[in-house]
């Protein structure tokens, strides 16, 4: 995240892939977006600091992931992957800022409705009703207030009218940005009921908003409002030229609206802009049979022909990897304060967080361990061995803890010597043409692979957000597994 447009060059390439019906691809370089490490970026909020994801891969990941699966229905793993709402290491759990709870309970209500689990997807549209109504209490009282103030300072009638507005206008947005996804889950709990109450959805379906039009044109399809889902989908196609699901939408629609020639033109214009779309995805599989009747191959997708006005290409593999993937730790060793030789790390032993710093003449550096000194336990109880490695030969490091009044380590966990500063270069924990160490914090994990780092001339001050980080990058292996 540290090279400009990154994260935001990769999630708009995801947005491209969905557009072309690329899901798997799209959601594969979402889930490696969320796998990134993190910088250590905050901004303060109520006079506390607090971690910003602002325009990093992991914001992006987890709003592309969710997109995605849900643009392509997906409706498992959006379940699966959003958690409890509570579960930090869920890739999809709600932070407040990059999925809000907002966006949890539409997109998690959305998926149950959609397979099947009614009461499940009711409690996400009660707490979101919960949500509105108070909301909507905390406008009336402001905009009563507003009114007593007007109404005791003997303003005209125009004038309390316009101070209860500017009252209510705080609110406005705050409403609506709850109106929306209750009006969305509404529509979806009448059309998913036994039988469908297409009057409720009829009466709802005009005021939703924040909605991609071929979706609320399938909305208004279910409702049996094939006219106004037809000029929608049309319109969706419109304002996404060579995008894949408009088009998907308008064959559907027009096929079972009984429009079967202009639904063949649309299913002609889909085959070649859908030429390395994913066929087996459940949006697609109810044109196999369309395909059919139209005399089409099963396999109905038709590759472009190829733009005679171009050079060689190079396969895209040649020019390097689709993802990113952590680099293997360089093997080091380091010396003990009683003078052994151990290695850095071992492979397949427990993840470990390794702090490089600059001896006994730092004082930042001793603020540092001191820093890390409190969470050292909940560091071991997360599975996570944490070492510091010094500078200083052995003595020196025994030198160091006698200046701090010690004979033993007041730290909870093992400090290492490395004089001749071969772990420092080997780490690129070095400025060589200062030709001096630098301070450095690592995440290495069972398999060896630095999954977080950084370095700098500053020592890293941040242990419990690091702890958090940790917990969040090692957990995802086991959901990728």
């Amino acid at each position: 995240d540290q090279i400009h447009n990154f994260a935001h060059n990769n999630e708009w390439l995801i947005r491209n892939l969905d557009f072309l019906g690329q899901h798997h691809r799209a959601a594969d370089l979402a889930r490696n977006m969320i796998s990134l490490p993190r910088l250590a970026k905050f901004k303060t909020e109520d006079k506390k600091e607090v971690y910003d994801p602002s325009g990093s891969s992991w914001q992006y990941g987890r709003q592309r992931l969710r997109d995605t699966l849900v643009r392509y229905e997906d409706w498992r793993q959006v379940i699966a992957l959003s958690g409890d709402g509570k579960d930090k290491t869920a890739p999809l759990h709600p932070d407040g800022q990059s999925i809000t709870d907002t966006d949890y309970h539409r997109y998690v209500g959305l998926a149950k409705f959609e397979s099947g689990d009614l009461a499940g997807a009711g409690k996400h549209l009660a707490e979101l009703e919960k949500r509105l109504e108070a909301k909507r209490a905390e406008k009336d009282k402001a905009v009563a207030a507003a009114e007593k103030k007007a109404t005791e300072a003997k303003k005209d009638a125009k004038g309390i009218e316009e101070s209860k507005k500017a009252a209510a206008k705080n609110f406005e947005k705050a409403v609506t940005d709850l109106e929306n996804p209750v009006n969305e889950l509404r529509v979806y709990a009448a059309l998913s009921a036994s039988p469908p109450d297409t009057a409720k959805a009829l009466e709802l379906l005009p005021k939703l908003k924040d909605l991609a039009k071929w979706r609320h044109a399938s909305l208004w399809q279910r409702a049996g409002k094939g006219e106004e889902a037809i000029k929608l989908a049309n319109e969706a196609v419109s304002s996404g030229k060579n995008e894949v699901l408009p088009l998907v939408s308008q064959v559907r629609l027009l096929h079972a609206n009984g429009d079967k020639e202009k639904a063949r033109e649309a299913f002609t214009r889909l085959r070649t802009v859908a030429s390395g779309a994913d066929a087996d995805l459940p949006v697609f599989l109810p044109l196999v049979a369309i395909a059919k009747e139209f005399g089409f191959p099963q396999d109905w997708r038709l590759a472009p022909e190829a733009p005679k006005d171009l050079g060689e290409r190079p396969e895209l593999d040649s020019l390097g990897p689709f993802r990113w993937t952590p680099p293997q730790a360089p093997s080091a060793t380091v010396t003990a304060i009683d003078g052994t030789s151990e290695p850095l790390f071992t492979m397949g032993g427990r993840p470990r967080v390794v702090i490089f710093f600059l001896g006994k003449g730092c004082s930042h550096c001793m603020e540092q361990l001191n820093a890390f000194a409190p969470v050292g336990e909940r560091y071991k109880e997360a599975g996570i061995d944490l070492v510091a490695v010094s500078t200083d030969t052995a003595e020196g490091l025994k030198e160091t803890l006698a200046g701090e009044g010690e004979e033993k380590s007041p730290f909870p966990f093992p400090l290492y010597s490395d004089a001749d500063l071969a772990a420092f270069k080997a780490f690129r924990a070095h400025d060589d043409f200062e030709e001096m160490p630098l301070h450095g914090t690592y995440l290495i994990d069972r398999g060896g692979r630095i999954r977080w780092q950084e370095i700098s001339y500053e020592p890293f001050m941040k242990p419990e957000w690091l702890l958090e980080e940790c917990v969040r990058l090692l957990a995802l292996d086991s959901t990728e597994s």
